[in-house]
């Protein structure tokens, strides 16, 4: 219809004159007077249809111009539900951060340290299928710093590697070249945590005479001087020991979900 609509438009005006041609034809050449009937029948039969097609297309034009503007309204209400949905699935993120948190206090007399929010805007995976930075964004009166510890509302997250004015980068504990020292929360042994691309995390230099077991946590020891001791960094899933190793193989389920990286928190000691 929009094909016969655009081609009635672009020759109207040839139309229109081809109907005053006809009936100027039809007045010089009768030889007689041609009466009101007659004439305004010639109009009737000829051009009138045009003029019912003419208003008929119009109809369909507004119609379709009506249908245009509702859709962009619909489209447009579309996004601001999805907004005002996000807004309030992000509100909810940050309390129940708030909340886990508070809860840690436990393991960590988080009164002793102030936590600065920052949202997570980018992140990074430099190759690995897990992101191994976060970039956050500052907030007013925040006091960020290299090496500050990073959590979430799971547990420990990473450290501050580099601030600017607008943002600081994270490195996470999913960067291979991340290291923490950490303990085994039943029994206070210790061993290092890192990250290998092809085991995920791992809890390392834990000896053979040591004792361990699925479903123990894993806590930073607060040796290093980065992590302050008692920070969650997750549970033991798998545990074996090699033939002839003095150490064993342990693997780490962290407690921070790196796949859904939202709401961060560094923390900053405060003086006593």
């Amino acid at each position: 219809m929009s094909w016969l609509r655009g081609y009635f438009s672009r020759f109207e005006r040839d139309f229109n004159l081809g109907l005053i041609v006809i009936f100027s034809m039809v007045l010089i050449f009768s030889g007689k007077a041609v009466s009101p009937v007659v004439s305004g029948l010639i109009t009737s039969s000829l051009y009138k249809p045009f003029d019912l097609l003419k208003s008929h297309l119009l109809v369909l034009k507004g119609a379709s111009l009506e249908n245009d503007s509702l859709r962009q309204q619909l489209a447009r209400a579309a996004v601001e539900l999805s907004v005002c949905q996000e807004t309030k699935r992000a509100d909810y993120v940050w309390r129940s951060a708030q909340d886990r948190l508070s809860r840690q206090g436990e393991l960590v007399p988080l009164s002793r340290y102030r936590l600065s929010p920052g949202r997570v805007t980018s992140v990074s995976h430099d190759g690995h299928s897990l992101p191994v930075r976060a970039t956050i964004a500052r907030t007013r009166g925040d006091s960020l710093y290299r090496d500050q510890p990073v959590v979430d509302q799971s547990g420990l997250v990473g450290r501050i590697e580099s601030v600017t004015n607008a943002y600081a980068t994270v490195q996470l504990l999913t960067d291979p070249s991340s290291r923490v020292a950490a303990r085994v929360s039943s029994s206070r042994e210790m061993g290092i945590v890192k990250y290998l691309p092809a085991s995920g995390l791992v809890l390392e230099n834990f000896l053979a005479q040591g004792t361990i077991k699925v479903g123990d946590t894993v806590l930073s020891s607060g040796l290093g001087g980065v992590y302050p001791a008692g920070l969650v960094i997750g549970t033991v899933v798998h545990v074996s020991l090699p033939k002839g190793n003095p150490f064993y193989n342990v693997e780490v389920e962290p407690a921070a979900n790196f796949r859904s990286l939202e709401a961060l928190f560094s923390l900053t000691p405060v003086a006593p």
